[in-house]
């Protein structure tokens, strides 16, 4: 993979970030059942972040499946958002993780196989 700056990046890095971003996600969960106040702002941080990624790596920005990730962070960052909706959503992000982590993986094996 590549950077958009077109420096080589090694595709584990791209699904080691997706990796961490699961657990990074289903942080929010105890954080919103508690109540935790910094919440939005954890959520916003994760955005800003998932937002730097997908600028900072060609393949990502094109993919559908991340947008919808993005899409799914606003609705979780909500202020209105019931519990059952955050834990639905929250489990919505988390499959679309491990899914665009296996598709990279797949690529990445692709590339040296093919």
């Amino acid at each position: 993979m590549t950077t958009t700056m077109n420096l080589p990046i090694p595709d584990q890095c791209v699904t080691n970030y997706l990796d961490a971003l699961v657990g990074k996600i289903y942080k929010i969960l105890p954080m919103k059942e508690s109540g935790a106040e910094f919440l939005p702002q954890y959520i916003d941080w994760k955005i800003r972040e998932m937002l730097a990624f997908q600028e900072f790596i060609d393949v990502v920005g094109e993919d559908a499946d991340f947008l919808s990730l993005l899409l799914i962070m606003r609705a979780i960052a909500r202020e209105d958002s019931t519990m059952v909706s955050v834990r639905h959503d929250v489990f919505e992000a988390i499959r679309i993780c491990k899914t665009l982590s296996r598709r990279y993986k797949k690529q990445e094996v692709d590339r040296i196989v093919g």
